[in-house]
């Protein structure tokens, strides 16, 4: 698959680890006019605010953000994912090639919206090497994001609360 999307802006922020540094990440994409923000990233602790203001201080600025719904197999309606069990995030979950849900993605019908494909993505690796086997939710979400930037640039009708 590939997705060309003509005028787009990326902003890449590698390797932050800490709630206030992707704060920080989300609050700079929005004052530097992202429309889309997607997190592939997650976990299991209790949400910290300074994020969760972020992504509402996002929502507010018409940015939508998507997030990777987790590789544990969990379901979510029992215990929430960070940051893809936020209100206001579209949670991806991954799916195998024959386009069921993979056993390893997260699942549960309260926070998790979408599936997309998530198995053998071809794409590099940390050290620049090309990977043709990576695999998760958090390979899933970019899909999900391009979509949502190519519907905002012929601006579809309709709503994070509709997409999600």
């Amino acid at each position: 698959m590939i997705i060309i999307i003509q005028k787009c802006k990326i902003f890449a922020v590698q390797k932050i680890n800490y709630d206030d540094n992707i704060a920080r990440a989300i609050r700079y994409a929005v004052s530097n006019g992202a429309k889309v923000i997607n997190l592939s990233l997650g976990c299991y602790a209790p949400d910290e605010q300074v994020l969760v203001d972020a992504i509402e201080e996002a929502y507010a600025a018409g940015v939508t953000v998507v997030a990777s719904a987790g590789n544990s197999g969990k379901n979510t309606n029992i215990e929430r994912h960070y940051q893809s069990s936020e209100e206001h995030v579209i949670s991806v979950m991954f799916t195998n090639p024959d386009n069921t849900r993979n056993y390893q993605s997260n699942y549960g019908k309260i926070y998790n919206d979408i599936c997309a494909p998530g198995h053998n993505i071809f794409t590099t690796d940390i050290n620049n090497n090309y990977n043709p086997e990576a695999g998760g939710s958090s390979m899933a979400a970019p899909i999900v994001s391009a979509v949502v930037t190519m519907m905002k640039g012929v601006k579809c009708q309709s709503s994070i609360q509709k997409l999600g």
